[in-house]
């Protein structure tokens, strides 16, 4: 074959996006920003220039995130941006990343387009960090933590990225918090020089759509990650989007709590289930049926959608739902209790031939 040739083992981020009438597959929140903010919203549509480029330095977001978070700030189009310049700038090709598996795939397959080696170490039996000291040995130029931890839910509890920047002076520690909204576990402080935080609009603040996301940390490592960003990369109406937001934090509050009720009663129903679920600190709840993957297709069959991890490392025969609207949840909590009946009878059927 002639033409350009792509470089040996990049592969896409994939996610099957079949036709369902409850979707609960992408941690999204299941309702929207308050009618205020649509107000404003159109009255800062009305007046934007579409023939000129965004502020490239988000200075007006940058501001009001610094006064809220008392933190130097850097923000771009989504949480996936921010993990990706700070790889980019501080690992690359010829250097290391270190994960904890089972994690979020992406922080994997950035590794991969960027030419970075990548160390893994596994977690324990409940998902937990309970060791570091492989990963301290290792000395990866960047370790990647997420907390809470996407696929599993749980947060680090113990207090490991500090752990791990106290034990790497010379790396960098990336904190993905952008599930940090729904858990109670508390943030360390201070932070570390060495330690950056990434959190997100797309989750508790409803506001995927406009994919906003922001670093928190030193001034000197967040203009790093800076050096490697394209210019005018957030839109203009991005960034008024997340400034409205963010006047709007009571309503987020109040949806995050109706998020973490639902939460509890889906963690209590499915336990009632021939499944095994564990236990969350996010939006999202893992859980492992028996034959996953044919529960998950037969949940599709009936309308319901929910993210396929079987075949993700260190979580196999594992699904993912994510908290939705009551209604939603009733929906998947009945249909999901449905197939596993109709599963449990189908042996008792054919015994019965």
């Amino acid at each position: 074959m002639t033409g350009p040739r792509l470089r040996d083992g990049l592969a896409p981020y994939r996610s099957a996006q079949p036709e369902a009438r409850i979707r609960l597959n992408s941690n999204e929140s299941p309702y929207p920003p308050p009618p205020e903010f649509f107000e404003r919203l159109a009255d800062a549509v009305a007046d934007l220039e579409p023939n000129r480029y965004p502020d490239g330095a988000n200075r007006e977001l940058t501001a009001a995130l610094a006064e809220r978070h008392g933190a130097d700030v850097l923000v771009g189009a989504g949480s996936n941006e921010m993990i990706f310049a700070l790889l980019l700038a501080y690992a690359g090709p010829g250097r290391r990343v270190g994960i904890f598996e089972p994690t979020y795939t992406m922080y994997s397959l950035i590794a991969q387009m960027i030419g970075s080696d990548l160390v893994t170490q596994q977690r324990d039996a409940r998902f937990e960090i309970s060791d570091i000291s492989g990963m301290v040995a290792e000395a990866p130029d960047v370790v990647v933590l997420c907390s809470p931890n996407n696929p599993t839910g749980n947060a680090d509890s113990s207090g490991r990225a500090a752990e791990l920047a106290e034990a790497l002076p010379n790396s960098l520690v990336v904190v993905d918090e952008a599930y940090r909204e729904f858990s109670a576990v508390p943030q360390a402080s201070p932070r570390p020089a060495n330690l950056v935080s990434v959190r997100t609009f797309s989750k508790a603040w409803s506001m995927a759509a406009f994919r906003i996301g922001y670093a928190l940390g030193d001034r000197e490592v967040l203009d790093g990650a800076a050096s490697v960003l394209l210019p005018y990369h957030v839109t203009t109406l991005s960034q008024q989007a997340a400034v409205i937001a963010l006047d709007y934090e009571e309503e987020m509050r109040s949806r995050v709590a109706r998020i973490l009720e639902e939460r509890e009663r889906l963690e209590r129903q499915m336990a009632q289930l021939e499944i095994t679920v564990y236990r969350s600190d996010a939006n999202f709840i893992l859980f492992r049926p028996e034959d996953a993957k044919s529960v998950w297709q037969e949940l599709v069959n009936r309308g319901v959608l929910v993210r396929d991890c079987t075949e993700w490392p260190g979580v196999p025969g594992c699904l993912r739902v994510t908290v939705g609207t009551q209604d939603e949840n009733s929906e998947f909590l009945a249909t999901l209790g449905e197939v596993i009946k109709h599963r449990g009878a189908a042996p008792e059927r054919q015994r019965s031939k």
